[in-house]
């Protein structure tokens, strides 16, 4: 076996101070590579979520454009047909007026003949 040489001080400072100066870059390198880890899964994180709410985005921005073009079909139909039906109403209402002054004079022209008598 080898004989363990005696160091002096000075040599013992020196390679004390370079297992420190070791520690140090070892510990510098381990913060740096957490760091660069989480910023990585951050963005990893951000890029995902863009990734999926992109698409979702854009299907929603072309179903709102899909809807809103339907409901304005939709909604020219049904002013067609109210335009339609408020005319046919009125004739309706027009008739029934109609009938119902004939009827009235017929009533009032009986009372008027059954006083008379």
């Amino acid at each position: 076996m080898a004989k363990k040489q005696k160091m002096s001080a000075k040599q013992k400072q020196a390679r004390e101070e370079a297992a420190a100066a070791r520690e140090a870059a070892a510990k510098a390198e381990k913060e740096r590579k957490e760091l660069w880890k989480r910023i990585g899964i951050a963005i990893v994180a951000i890029l995902l979520i863009l990734g999926l709410m992109l698409p979702m985005a854009g299907l929603t921005f072309c179903g709102n454009q899909q809807q809103m073009q339907a409901a304005q079909t939709q909604a020219a139909q049904s002013s067609e047909e109210d335009a339609d039906s408020s005319t046919t109403i009125v004739e309706v209402t027009g008739e029934a007026s109609d009938a119902e002054s004939d009827e009235e004079g017929a009533e009032e022209g009986a009372e008027t003949s059954s006083s008379a008598a």
